[in-house]
Parts: structure tokens; C-alpha cells; sequence
């Protein structure tokens, strides 16, 4: 099936999702990841005027809830894949591909749906049995 053509929005929020390569764990300490994605967001942030509403880190996947004054999430994530990949491989003396394929995203074009997604990427430590609360959950923006 081929991948769906990008549609470049400057209003409307994505919902951006990539998994690790065969969904293995990431080779590092995910606090390790979590300070890598977080430094390379922020970078996105400044230079590519990336907004970053929502962001939670699993153990071998990430969520991200975001906007692009600009239409740029093409730009923005190849940046971000690409930069986190090389730092994380760096430290992990690893060669071969960190993310398992492009990453997945979706076109947020309603509250209701806004809402259900902001929810659901909160919800995803907790349903993974990673937190009894979705605040003790560390990898996740809702901490900032």
C-alpha cells in the first residue's frame, strides 16, 4: 500500500508517531533518549518554528502532538529522525537503522479528535502499566 501524500497544513495540528526499527527497545537508557528527543525538539522548535503540544517517549516508539505555522513537517522530521538516529547510534555503538521506517502521521481537523489524541498520548504509559498516574510518567511534556 503506498504511503498517503503529505498533506502540508499551517493551521491544523498532526499527530506524529515513529516506532523504533523491528520495535525493539531502544539501545539506550530511554532517559538518555528522552534528553537527545528533548534538545532536538527544542532545535526544531527555534529553527523551524515547530509548536510541540504534546510529546510522551515509550520505551521503543514516541508521540508527538504538534503544529506547523510554516507546513514544514516534512522538513521537521526528517531533521529530527535524522539527527536522533545519529545520536542515538553514536552512543550506542550501533550501525544500523535506529527507526524501523518513515515515520506515521495524521491530520488533526477537529476538537473532539484534538482532544482524543492529546488524551490518548498521555494515556499511553499508563496503559502500558508504566505509571499509576499519567503526572509520574517522566518522558512526557505534561512534566513541563
Amino acid at each position: 500500500m503506498p504511503r498517503p501524500q503529505f498533506l502540508a497544513s499551517t493551521t491544523h495540528p498532526y499527530h506524529v508517531i515513529a516506532r523504533s526499527n523491528n520495535k525493539e527497545f531502544f539501545p539506550i537508557p530511554v532517559s538518555d533518549v528522552w534528553t537527545i528527543m528533548v534538545n532536538e525538539l527544542h532545535k526544531e522548535v527555534r529553527e523551524n518554528k515547530l509548536a510541540v503540544h504534546a510529546f510522551v517517549l515509550m520505551s521503543n516508539h514516541f508521540h508527538l502532538l504538534c503544529h506547523t505555522p510554516e507546513g514544514n513537517l516534512d522538513i521537521i522530521m526528517r531533521g529530527f529522525m535524522r539527527q536522533t538516529s545519529i545520536k542515538i547510534n553514536t552512543r550506542s555503538s550501533l550501525i544500523n537503522h535506529l527507526w524501523g521506517g518513515r515515520y506515521k502521521w495524521s491530520l488533526i481537523e477537529s476538537q473532539t479528535h484534538y482532544f482524543q489524541v492529546y488524551r490518548y498520548i498521555f494515556q499511553n504509559p499508563l496503559r502500558a502499566n508504566l505509571c499509576e498516574r499519567v503526572e509520574e510518567y517522566p518522558y512526557s511534556t505534561l512534566q513541563e
